[in-house]
């Protein structure tokens, strides 16, 4: 359940040490993530081969040239990197047989665009909807971009029932190393990149994936990206079933955000409706303050209190939250051009002792 209602509405991710991509012009580098290409699905994650070729028709229309996602990386640790004018980066996840069957021949083959496939290890021949590893040592050989997405696709931050934190951080480590070694034996090349699973992670987590080796981590978030971004928050355009070709359009052209200090912060585990949500807009002299806006689960277009002198925007939750992943977005107008400015990050309201289910999340902006 939380992959179908995760995938719907989830906007994203932003860490309270690491910053929204900052004042670096107008660069913006969307990341789109897909997940299953069937047209006749109805899972909100899947999307039919022709909805794929007109979204794909869209990004070469508007100018859009897609970039292996090692360039984005090189450009998030200030490395030398040749940019078209307008970049995306195309990545598809989990690891379903249409990955192979439709995904690659459509993207790959038929359009020459390069792309990154984040497999989780446990899915590869499992079933006959999964692809297989001779299917996947292919796709690597003809130069598809394989990379991590854990062993189990189990949540990084969910600790089992009992599970201490000595036992809780080996578990995660084994995750994060077994299924890096895995895909390195079968497909012979290097892996430095992980997308979280469901996009949940927290400064622990975080700090497990560079203990493991990883180089860059990318989330679920509704946001672009530039050369701000952290390596290890790159935030990403979930594409699903239910988002139109105009949304499609609107969200490679929206800017990124820059707040940090987030209440509650990224990831964070709380056990009731929090009283107040904020965060610092570090722009905040780059964009129209009347225009910001807070975007809490179901109950968006929340005008804040502001701060002039700092920056700092809070408001009040103005209903009861229910137990589940809520996410968190901040939208507001650029002041010289006018276009969208965004950042989302999610939280966690949980029981006190509900550690077995896993948590389900309602949507800050309908339609994402």
């Amino acid at each position: 359940m939380i992959k179908s209602i995760l995938l719907l509405f989830l906007l994203g991710l932003t860490s309270p040490l690491c910053c929204f991509g900052a004042d670096t012009g107008d660069l913006s580098i969307p990341v789109l993530c897909y997940h299953q290409f069937d047209a006749a699905s109805r899972a909100p994650y899947a999307i039919s081969p022709a909805t794929l070729r007109a979204q794909l028709n869209t990004l070469k229309r508007k100018g859009y040239t897609p970039i292996p996602l090692s360039r984005l990386v090189d450009l998030l640790y200030g490395r030398p990197v040749n940019l078209p004018k307008r970049p995306v980066v195309i990545t598809v996840d989990d690891g379903y047989r249409s990955l192979y069957t439709l995904g690659y021949p459509i993207i790959f083959k038929e359009y020459g665009f390069p792309f990154t496939a984040f497999i989780y290890t446990d899915i590869v021949g499992r079933t006959k909807e999964a692809v297989t590893w001779e299917e996947m040592e292919e796709m690597a050989a003809a130069g598809v971009d394989v990379q991590g997405h854990t062993k189990s696709h189990h949540p990084l931050t969910r600790r089992n029932l009992g599970e201490v934190e000595e036992s809780y951080r080996a578990r995660i480590r084994q995750e994060l190393g077994e299924s890096k070694q895995i895909l390195e034996a079968h497909l012979k090349r290097p892996v430095t990149c992980l997308a979280y699973p469901y996009g949940i992670f927290d400064e622990a987590v975080e700090a497990m994936v560079k203990e493991t080796g990883y180089l860059a981590a990318l989330t679920c978030n509704s946001g672009n990206n530039d050369r701000a971004t952290g390596p290890y928050h790159i935030d990403r355009r979930i594409v699903g079933r239910r988002l139109s070709l105009a949304r499609f359009e609107i969200n490679l052209e929206i800017l990124p955000l820059d707040v940090t200090d987030l209440t509650p912060a990224e990831g964070e585990v709380v056990y009731a409706t929090p009283e107040v949500v904020s965060a610092r807009i570090l722009n905040l002299d780059r964009v129209v303050a009347t225009s910001v806006r807070f975007h809490i689960a179901a109950q968006g277009g929340i005008v804040p209190a502001i701060d002039p002198a700092t920056g700092d925007a809070f408001c009040r939750v103005p209903k009861p939250l229910s137990k589940r992943v809520h996410e968190v977005a901040i939208t507001a107008r650029d002041r010289l051009t006018g276009e969208p400015r965004q950042a989302s990050w999610i939280f966690i309201i949980r029981p006190p002792k509900d550690t077995e289910r896993r948590p389900r999340t309602e949507g800050a902006i309908e339609g994402e």
